[in-house]
Parts: C-alpha cells; structure tokens; sequence
C-alpha cells in the first residue's frame, strides 16, 4: 500500500476540518504540552518549508533532536500565519518527503496523531480513514521507531485494535485493547481517550507516558 497516498489524503481531510478554525483558537493549548495549535500546525509543514541544513543547525545548536524540532518549529509558527500553514499543507499534501531512517510511515503518524493534537482540545471529531489508520498503528508498533517513541515503551506489548481486527505484537504480551485512534494516540503518550483503552497493559503505559 502506497503509504504517501494516504498520507497525502489525511492532510487534505486536515485541512478541510481545519479551514473555519478562529485566530483566537489557533492560540490555544494543543495535546502537545509545548505547543500551541498554530505551532502543531506549523511542524506538519515542516518537512518541505525546513531544509535540512537549517535543521542540521538547529541540532549543532540546541544539541538533541526535540530541542532542535522546538527550536524549527517556533519559527516556523512566527514566519506562517495559521491561514499560510493550511495554505503549504494542502499545496504539499502529496509530498513524499519523510525523516531520515524512518520512512513513509512517519509523516503518516505526524498527520494522524497531530490532527488530534489539535482538533481534540477544540471539542472536534478527527476520524482517518482506516487504511491510515491500521498502516500508522501497524508501523509504531513493528517498528517502534526511534524519534517518535522511547525506547522499549512497547516492549512486551499486545496491542489489539478492536475496531480493525488488528493484533499486533507479542502473543504472550500484556494486552492493550480498544479502537484504533485511541490506542494510537496513548501510545504516543496522548492520554486524552486513555479511558476508551483497556487491558494490563494500559497503566504501565500511563506511567511512562513521554512529556
């Protein structure tokens, strides 16, 4: 499956639920703590609108990857305007740009689980498609990639998505269970539909929910 393609879908459908969005609400808090909404907005335009030299810098600079992705990303929000963020994302949604070493199914994830960093805190429905959805949750739990998720966090982890009939990981795992959207988004420490995810598994992954 053409995992760009989906890619390209979900931030089209982004785009379109994002278009009536107030200034005043681009302001407010996102599901990432650091974040504003614009800002989150601002970082899924960043693999076309960053070049890697001024990502580079920015890492010499600020010395790891998250400092130097906040660093690209607040400026990114002060030289785009939330109407020239949407703007970029629907004249790149085909890109098939991707993070070094990760692939196609990282700017996938970026979408899916950023759409609800910033739709869920305004009270908005996000719901991708379920290719998108079963390719994201598949690739996170495979292959638990490094940068978008610590190390050993899915270690000896079931996790069985109710809503696509997916299973994914060790059979003898502790089990995590419920739909897809939601298991994705605890895993990638969102607790906001923590309560809509069940199984031994559950607590030891609010415990070690990434800031």
């Amino acid at each position: 499956m053409d995992l760009y393609a989906l890619t390209a879908v979900e931030r089209r459908r982004l785009v379109d639920a994002l278009e009536d969005v107030s200034a005043s609400e681009w302001l407010g808090p996102s599901l990432c703590s650091q974040w504003s909404r614009h800002q989150v907005l601002a970082h899924l335009t960043s693999l076309w609108e960053v070049t890697p030299a001024r990502l580079l810098l920015a890492l010499v600079q600020r010395g790891s990857l998250d400092r130097a992705l906040d660093d690209v990303t607040q400026h990114l929000a002060r030289r785009l305007s939330p109407t020239e963020c949407l703007d970029s994302l629907r004249t790149h949604a085909s890109s098939r740009r991707s993070p070094p070493f990760l692939g196609p199914g990282a700017p996938l994830t970026d979408i899916i689980v950023h759409g609800a960093d910033i739709l869920w805190p305004l009270g908005r429905d996000w719901q991708p498609a379920v290719p998108a959805l079963s390719e994201s949750l598949t690739w996170i739990v495979t292959r638990s990639p490094r940068g978008f998720l610590p190390q050993g966090r899915l270690k000896g982890i079931r996790v069985l998505a109710t809503d696509l009939g997916l299973a994914l990981g060790p059979p003898e795992g502790e089990e995590i269970r419920g739909d897809a959207l939601s298991l994705l988004t605890l895993i990638m420490g969102r607790t906001e539909r923590a309560d809509r995810v069940s199984g031994p598994g559950r607590r030891r992954l609010l415990n070690s929910s990434p800031d």
